[in-house]
């Protein structure tokens, strides 16, 4: 028997049967969230580990009940272990931000498809789709039946809508989280005191000598950290450089993210506060310089501190991050990008001193949740006449570029303006949050961002 926290070290060998699986006996108490880890893998162990809790009669316990209100299937192709989409069958049936099940494995909508050649986008880390509850992306059948579901607690009474429910166990094969391979992580949140079993086994049912792990039970402490991407840039002046900003999440923290960004150079501008927003892993910034600055001297050209904000547990956070680097002034572009209003006449970039007003500064436009709005992308060409692709950056969740069909949002050769939608979901909140195109072309230059104002009607 372990008392918990624990560490303890083992190996699933058994030289006289066939297979071996390992059980700790532990005792809980019910609202308590205990993180249970495997280190195998992660040091070269040949155990491909699962982990599952066990109640006192050696039942599997049931974390939730999976609720399924909408069939589906896939189509098209399989689906494999990595793969970000899917096509689906019926999906302008389903919502942003629903559960997916799909032969135990839970993901979640992310994108919309954009379009008939492309895919239902789950939320995903790097260029794999994260599993929820604890559960490990696995390949899937072309064909394969698969279920819109809604988590409900154990024991919860359900009325029967022909659809089937699925229960859900604390296990957990690869790590959910995507971040450490074939080990195991799992959260379990004991449902009732008593005695419980953790069982740790080969997910293949191989054994041997050199199967060996070290398993950690822990309390649950929800934290993050977070990193500045792309840094040290070098903006040409009247344009705009891109930075990311990305959140660590750890042990079920999934609030809200508040990054301030200050003390740029004089004649820089950059969007800030920043807002990672829950659930999410990043948001994106803008550096920009006016059409008159100057080069940053060596005092003030690495002075841009990052602090990031966050609620846990009813009580502020604050991580101090690394700068945004040096940052420098480049040599002018020969093509820069503009947002602009479509009710007011194209405008030039502004002065230095029209900096000092921040976010108040920027051109405006306003869309109402379920909606839709018209902006004006522009650019001064200044001597590039070819075809310019574009990326938008910095949206909230719900909201997308609509209307681009396959070829995405481009202006032609020798274009210089179009108008562009954004459409928003009918769920999303009111918020205001400045977004910026990027162009593929030229260095990738980026536009002085737009406010957009988010409105419920």
């Amino acid at each position: 028997m372990l008392k918990l926290p624990a560490a303890v070290k083992g190996v699933i060998h058994a030289k006289d049967a066939d297979s071996d699986i390992d059980l700790y006996q532990v005792d809980a108490k019910a609202g308590q969230t205990w993180i249970i880890e495997v280190d195998a893998a992660r040091s070269d162990s040949s155990l491909d580990s699962m982990v599952r809790v066990l109640d006192a009669d050696g039942k599997p316990v049931v974390r939730l009940l999976l609720e399924a209100v909408r069939d589906t299937y896939i189509k098209f192709r399989p689906v494999d272990s990595q793969a970000t989409g899917a096509r689906l069958a019926n999906w302008s049936e389903m919502e942003l931000n629903q559960y997916l099940y799909m032969n135990g494995e839970v993901t979640k909508f992310f994108r919309m498809p954009r379009g008939p050649d492309s895919e239902m986008m789950f939320y995903h880390r790097g260029k794999t789709r994260l599993g929820y509850f604890d559960t490990t992306a696995v390949t899937h059948s072309f064909g394969e039946p698969c279920y819109v579901v809604r988590p409900h607690a154990p024991g919860t009474k359900l009325i029967p809508n022909g659809l089937p429910v699925f229960p859900l166990y604390f296990e957990n094969d690869d790590d959910g989280l995507r971040k450490w391979g074939t080990d195991s992580r799992l959260t379990f949140v004991v449902p009732e005191d008593g005695t419980y079993y953790v069982c740790v086994k080969d997910t293949r049912g191989l054994h041997g000598p050199d199967f060996k792990y070290r398993l950690v039970m822990r309390p649950s402490r929800p934290d993050y950290q977070v990193a500045v991407h792309d840094a040290d840039l070098a903006v040409p002046p009247g344009s705009g450089k891109l930075f990311r900003i990305a959140v660590e999440r750890m042990d079920g923290f999934d609030g809200e993210v508040s990054v301030n960004i200050n003390d740029v150079p004089p004649g820089f501008w950059v969007s800030s506060p920043l807002v990672i927003q829950p659930g999410h892993e990043d948001a994106f910034g803008m550096l920009y310089a006016a059409p008159d600055a100057v080069s940053p001297t060596a005092e003030n050209s690495k002075h841009p501190q990052v602090i990031a904000s966050a609620e846990i547990a009813n009580t502020g956070v604050n991580r101090e991050v690394a700068s945004l680097g040096e940052i420098k002034l480049a040599e002018p572009a020969s093509l820069k990008v503009f947002l602009e209003s479509v009710d007011h006449e194209p405008t030039a970039a502004p002065p230095v001193d029209a900096l000092d007003e921040g976010l108040a500064s920027l051109p405006e436009v306003v869309l109402m949740a379920g909606g839709q709005t018209e902006v004006r992308l522009r650019v001064e060409r200044g001597g590039f006449e070819g075809r310019i692709s574009f990326t938008p950056y910095n949206l909230p969740h719900g909201v997308i570029v609509d209307n681009i069909g396959l070829n995405g949002i481009q202006l032609q050769e020798g274009q210089t303006e179009r108008i562009i939608f954004l459409t928003a979901e009918s769920w999303v909140k009111d918020l205001s949050r400045p977004f910026f195109m990027v162009a593929t072309e030229e260095n990738k230059q980026a536009s002085r961002p737009m406010m957009l104002h988010l409105q419920q009607p």
